[in-house]
């Protein structure tokens, strides 16, 4: 295998001659643009490619896309793989082109094969090297992956849903120096594919370090809902009607949600929101042990978007922002976050200041979202502008990561 330098990002094997993955870009911009080089004939749109060289119309768009290109690191991400490069190989011989000009598109591609095969044999691995030095190209494979991921757990649990809505309200405590929390959290249009297997639906755990468990009071809001544990409310008016069967456990404590074996049952969208009211959930003051307040919502099923909501009271943590950090396993809570965290915040996911206004609150991914946000208000006896809204939107968020929302606590004569 090859070194490489980050700092430089030059690519060093020793059968390579590539010095640069800019290099290797803008020779093979050349080289391949060139074959279509031919005086007054020369091939100047990918439908005249097509047609005259008999390609697919797809692999010449993708061809012109990259010849186009300014950004040589980004006209490798847009060039397909070096066995489809070789079908306008192919092509240009049975069209006569010059055999110089072929023999240097031939160097070229050869180069990204070897280039390819020390990254692992996948264009994808070059693709994703490439985007860390790209902002466009970064966001366009992170999108790609995270779809594949999305549709390779679909089929595997065999569940999917249109949005996780996971939302957490943080306002002043019933007891002094502390703040309270209230947690709505469900899924919309899921869809269970494989009913005949339990599905777990969502779990609610507290995330920081508790030393007497006496401290947390989880209470069920007022109203219809299951309170069969006297900590969890089902939202019965945004959910799916006939209600149905949903099994809650209390496990090392944690509360899991999950829908029990229906054997018989044909798949069908169902809506479930949940909402439960945590007590002396984070304090309003830094302390020696508790420098930051932190949430995360961990997506348990495939879903299209994750709606992830944090609305904090106007009379708590005053001038502080939050972060959002992305953690690939471990706890949100642990004080080393780099051995966790993924580096892909700042350029596709983030976390948005939507200020006070009920009118940033509806969304196109849940129609009832306002409405549910009116009857929480309606039902805690809160003032429509009493919070400022951070909101976290993710289209196909990946199963089992945290998406936490940081915020660095005040000092108490702040």
């Amino acid at each position: 295998m090859g070194t490489f330098s980050d700092s430089s990002l030059s690519f060093e094997p020793g059968r390579l001659q590539v010095r640069t993955l800019n290099d290797l870009g803008q020779r093979l911009q050349a080289h391949l643009s060139a074959l279509l080089e031919d005086g007054e004939d020369r091939i100047r749109r990918p439908t005249e490619l097509s047609r005259a060289w008999g390609l697919e119309q797809t692999l010449c768009t993708r061809l012109f896309q990259a010849f186009r290109e300014p950004d040589a690191l980004m006209a490798l991400t847009k060039l397909p793989a070096p066995s489809t490069l070789r079908l306008l190989i192919r092509a240009a011989e049975k069209a006569n082109v010059d055999a110089t000009r072929i023999a240097n598109a031939q160097a070229s591609i050869g180069e990204l094969q070897h280039l390819i095969t020390d990254l692992g044999g996948s264009k994808a691995n070059l693709d994703t090297l490439v985007a860390r030095r790209s902002h466009h190209a970064r966001q366009k494979v992170e999108q790609s992956a995270k779809q594949a991921i999305h549709r390779g757990m679909s089929n595997l649990l065999g569940v999917q849903a249109e949005a996780l809505i996971a939302t957490t309200f943080v306002f002043p405590g019933t007891e002094e120096g502390w703040c309270d929390e209230l947690a709505v959290h469900g899924y919309h249009r899921l869809v269970r594919f494989r009913p005949e297997r339990e599905l777990l639906i969502a779990t609610r755990e507290t995330l920081h370090e508790v030393h007497d468990p006496k401290s947390i009071v989880l209470q069920s809001l007022h109203g219809d809902g299951i309170q069969d544990h006297g900590c969890v409310t089902a939202l019965k008016r945004f959910c799916t009607s006939p209600f149905p069967d949903v099994k809650i456990t209390e496990e090392n404590g944690k509360i899991l949600y999950s829908l029990p074996e229906r054997p018989d049952e044909l798949p069908h969208e169902i809506d479930l929101i949940f909402a439960s009211i945590e007590r002396r959930g984070e304090p309003l003051f830094a302390t020696e042990d508790h420098a930051r307040a932190r949430y995360a919502v961990v997506p348990q099923n495939p879903c299209k978007h994750l709606i992830y909501d944090i609305y904090v009271h106007r009379d708590v943590w005053r001038g502080v922002e939050p972060e959002l950090h992305l953690l690939r396993q471990g706890d949100p809570t642990a004080e080393n976050l780099a051995a966790h965290s993924l580096d892909r915040v700042d350029f596709v996911e983030s976390l948005e200041n939507l200020g006070s206004s009920p009118a940033a609150i509806p969304t196109p991914v849940f129609d009832r979202h306002l409405h549910l946000i009116e009857d929480v208000h309606r039902e805690m006896n809160w003032a429509s502008d009493s919070f400022r809204l951070y909101r976290c939107a993710i289209r196909y968020p990946v199963v089992g990561l945290w998406y936490s929302v940081q915020f660095p606590l005040p000092a108490a004569d702040s």
